[in-house]
């Protein structure tokens, strides 16, 4: 496989190691053949992974630009998602989500001892029904699953708190409502708190009911108490100008979107200013009701993906208020777009 350096680049020979004998350099813009696998070695930069040519010789792969195809071995579907951080360069995401609480604002999650821990995942019931919990669960299974799907934070605290399945849009957002005032209560450190929210409505239909500016409060509390918001802010054309999500369209809330490569090219320019990160369209994989699994596609996973990464990055050491900026330093351009975000974890950003 060819690949292109991008910085000035060690040629190290014999193994993956920045103490290992080294004959040569190359500039930027050189390019190589490489066997196209990765290869675990030592740190550097936050990276351990190296390539390796024919003649044994290895490249750090932080200098080398991210090749445009699969590897030769490629990861499955996300049913392990510890294994797509291996791609990710910051040393923050060695961590495991240790004191950090993720406030999973959602359907709820079903219980089941063999795919969520009960040690680190539990729920607050707001409406009173039992219901369906289908998408949290799902959503759950992302940031914490065990067994067939291996979740991103198997040690953040996840706080299911159940708000849908009400009748009628006006009483669900009043249980959204409710919900957050228990969470702006809830004795945990705001600075060590990710809020995901991965339920978006349209702004121009939820703007003018009762319970939104009770919403917008307190979301804002929680994030001048530090907390860090991220919300679905929906896909393709609910990205647009004038179709804005809610509660992803606040100041105070990281909005996600998704966007399929179809989409992206034309419609760069007429995406809201609102949204913040743009994801492929790309699949997921975790659990359905039953904890049977299940693939789907949506900024409501994205979001959790993103919560889940935050999590690693606070545990990790960053300050809650340096993520934001942190998670923005893995874009790919809109002319790189890639479709794997399982397996290269790919995105666009817009500010």
């Amino acid at each position: 496989m060819k690949v292109t350096v991008k910085t000035y680049l060690n040629v190290r020979a014999g193994r993956p190691g920045v103490n290992a004998p080294c004959y040569q350099y190359l500039a930027p813009g050189s390019e190589l053949e490489v066997d196209g696998k990765l290869y675990k070695g030592d740190p550097f930069e936050g990276s351990n992974l190296w390539y390796k040519d024919r003649t044994d010789n290895y490249y750090w792969a932080g200098g080398i630009e991210p090749p445009d195809i699969p590897d030769t071995n490629p990861i499955k579907p996300m049913s392990d998602y510890h294994r797509m951080l291996d791609f990710l360069p910051a040393p923050q995401f060695g961590s495991k989500g240790e004191s950090t609480t993720i406030a999973m604002i959602d359907d709820g999650t079903r219980q089941n001892t063999r795919y969520l821990d009960p040690a680190y995942v539990h729920e607050t019931d707001f409406t009173a029904t039992d219901g369906q919990r289908s998408h949290g669960t799902f959503i759950a299974g992302i940031l914490a699953g065990k067994n067939t799907v291996q979740g991103i934070t198997s040690r953040a605290r996840i706080h299911a708190l159940k708000f849908k399945n009400m009748p009628g849009l006006p009483l669900t957002l009043a249980t959204l409502n409710s919900a957050l005032e228990t969470l702006t209560k809830a004795d945990y450190d705001k600075n060590r708190l990710i809020v995901n929210i991965s339920q978006a409505y349209n702004y121009i239909t939820v703007k003018d009911m009762p319970a939104r500016t009770g919403i917008d409060e307190k979301l804002q509390t929680l994030a001048n108490e530090g907390a860090l918001i991220f919300a679905a802010g929906g896909d393709d054309t609910q990205l647009l100008q004038g179709k804005e999500q809610y509660p992803a369209l606040l100041d105070c809330v990281c909005s996600v979107g998704c966007v399929s490569q179809s989409f992206i090219g034309p419609n760069l320019s007429q995406i809201s200013g609102s949204v913040d990160i743009l994801s492929p369209l790309a699949a997921y994989t975790s659990f359905d009701e039953t904890f049977a699994t299940k693939t789907s596609y949506g900024s409501s996973f994205a979001t959790a993906m993103m919560s889940g990464l935050a999590s690693l990055m606070l545990a990790g050491g960053l300050e809650i208020h340096q993520i934001p900026d942190e998670l923005k330093k893995y874009p790919t351009p809109v002319s790189g777009f890639v479709y794997e975000l399982q397996n290269r974890f790919h995105y666009l950003t817009l500010k």
